[in-house]
């Protein structure tokens, strides 16, 4: 894996070394700008090194305890964070450290989830009763109640309304599936097609964004309604079988943080482009595969 970082690594600076930059809040959006995908290849070569091959090796680092990958890894974050400035990119390190030791050291048990539960639910009661006479709680209500609770409610909610009025899309928004299901008429002609998010964000709030929403909005609401969300049920369900199948094999806490990224997008993305872009598939296969060398297994 650290020869494939080293490639990876290598076409991205040939890409764009002149600018790569670090930067501050004001200039996040110039940056992305500046490092966008210039092909449908670059965008994967992007993508994978940031939330795949990267903390692959974070994680593989604090398994071994070897230093030298745990840099590499970090560097790799730090490279894309100069390229697209994703506070994602630059936050996952962080994370993922965190979730490694929290596994590692037991604290995933089903007693601390149900302190962790506990804890959130009073915290976001806290929160509902004096954010207006706190900054501090008001700024803590809005990343920890609002940006992971209240919105993937109101965008599921946007979803269904949206695409229940005007049209389902029947999985047409997949890629490869559009060819044999067919453009519903009432997005034929509309640009922004098959970027959902983007097509909520005009028609639902009418601004120029990305309202990404997750598998259960986009795969589920807006494929097909209450049928849509049973049926992207039952394929995730099948899909964490089979990881859950491949990966009990392994050293949890080394799986469990490596995959986090795939986590993480699931709750914001289409578990289709997340099958193909973010290593959803590409991790069952490798886990598979290399489970025979007994490289990295629990024993």
């Amino acid at each position: 894996m650290l020869m494939v970082w080293l490639v990876f690594c290598a076409v991205l600076l040939n890409t764009y070394l002149p600018m790569m930059n670090f930067v501050g809040l004001d200039d996040i959006y110039q940056q992305r700008e500046l490092g966008a995908a210039t092909s449908l290849f670059m965008g994967y070569v992007q993508v994978y090194f940031a939330y795949m091959i990267s903390p692959f090796l974070l994680s593989y680092g604090l398994l071994k305890k070897n230093v030298l990958y745990m840099i590499v890894a970090v560097v790799g974050f730090l490279i894309m964070f100069m390229i697209t400035a994703e506070r994602t990119v630059m936050l996952l390190p962080f994370v993922i450290f965190i979730v490694y030791m929290v596994c590692a050291k037991g604290l995933n048990s089903y007693k601390h989830v149900c302190i962790f539960v506990i804890f959130s639910s009073l915290l976001n009661f806290v929160i509902s009763f004096f954010y207006l006479n706190s900054d501090v709680v008001d700024k803590l209500g809005f990343y920890f109640l609002t940006r992971t609770m209240a919105l993937p409610g109101i965008l599921f909610s946007q979803y269904y309304d949206l695409f229940s009025k005007l049209g389902f899309t029947y999985w047409s928004h997949v890629t490869g599936l559009g060819a044999l299901v067919g453009v519903p008429d009432a997005y034929a002609d509309d640009a922004k097609w098959p970027m959902l998010g983007k097509i909520v964000a005009e028609r639902v709030i009418g601004v120029e964004s990305n309202s990404n929403a997750s598998l259960f909005a986009t795969d589920g609401a807006a494929a097909f309604g209450a049928v849509g969300v049973f049926v992207i049920c039952v394929i995730f369900s099948l899909w964490l079988i089979v990881l859950d199948s491949v990966g009990n094999r392994w050293n949890r806490a080394f799986v469990i943080s490596a995959l986090f990224p795939v986590s993480y997008a699931l709750t914001n993305g289409s578990f289709f482009t997340i099958l193909s872009s973010f290593g959803g598939l590409l991790w069952v296969v490798l886990l598979l595969a290399a489970s025979r060398k007994n490289k990295f297994q629990q024993t």
